[in-house]
């Protein structure tokens, strides 16, 4: 599959394109790079999911999986003062959905923005002078580069679209941009993941772990998870249409899923 930041680019256009007054259609097939159905799937046998070098990616990098660790359980306060605020999901939901388009389209109107830009990379221009620079994950220079990428995004947005160009802030607030799939549904299940009373501590995984229902529910038919991850999407109805979930360790579900979806 492609990136997150890939898809979210496309999201971003396709929700532009409709705030245009354009006819368009996001789907799973710009996620990814190759057609999942090309040869088109055969019945399935027992040693199917035992093919490992077709079923997994590879691994990320040691220090990204780590810097994901660490903010996965620097979450703990956050998590804990949003449940003692007693706010419901549907709130802390429409929160998150708000700071992820804020964060993505900033740009659009906020000339701090590029300000911001412009600070960060003077910081790195200092520490490459001294010989720090520094490329490892949550670094300045990651933070730069991600920044950097927002607002040349914005940036061609306004440009290409002059209906976004004429109405930011109504572009910021519309509906195309509020159902785009990659920052509804990861705003939805963060959202569940902060208040799931169940949970007294974050886990180190839980940042892979929505990403890969993220990207899974917006783009596959078949979706597996571990259970602690079925419950939580199960447990506010977040499985789209059409989507089948299943447990990571239950073979036979996946399988019968799979025979489901086989031609005739």
């Amino acid at each position: 599959m492609k990136s997150e930041e890939e898809l979210i680019d496309f999201e971003l256009s396709a929700a532009a394109r409709e705030f245009s007054g354009e006819d368009i259609r996001v789907s799973w097939e710009e996620a990814f790079r190759d057609d999942p159905d090309d040869p088109p799937l055969t019945p399935f046998q027992a040693d199917y999911l035992n093919e490992r070098e077709g079923l997994e990616h590879p691994p990320p990098g040691l220090e990204d999986a780590a810097y994901d660790r660490g903010t996965s359980e620097s979450l703990t306060q956050a998590h804990t003062e949003l449940r003692e605020a007693d706010l419901d999901w549907e709130e802390v939901a429409a929160g998150n959905l708000e700071s992820q388009a804020r964060y993505l389209l900033a740009p659009l109107a906020d000339p701090k923005s590029v300000e911001r830009a412009t600070l960060l990379q003077e910081k790195i221009m200092n520490n490459w002078l001294s010989g720090e620079l520094d490329m490892g994950a949550g670094s300045s220079v990651r933070k730069f580069m991600r920044l950097a990428h927002v607002v040349s995004n914005a940036k061609r947005l306004r440009e290409r679209f002059p209906a976004v160009a004429s109405d930011p802030v109504g572009f910021f607030e519309s509906d195309a941009v509020r159902h785009m799939p990659m920052i509804r549904l990861f705003s939805f299940l963060l959202a569940a993941l902060s208040i799931d009373g169940r949970r007294k501590k974050p886990q180190a995984s839980d940042l892979h772990d929505l990403r890969h229902l993220t990207y899974g529910l917006s783009r596959c038919d078949i979706v597996t998870a571990d259970r602690r991850s079925c419950e939580l999407v199960r447990a506010r109805s977040l499985i789209p249409r059409g989507v089948t979930l299943c447990e990571a360790h239950r073979l036979t579900d996946t399988a019968n899923a799979t025979r489901q979806r086989l031609p005739e």
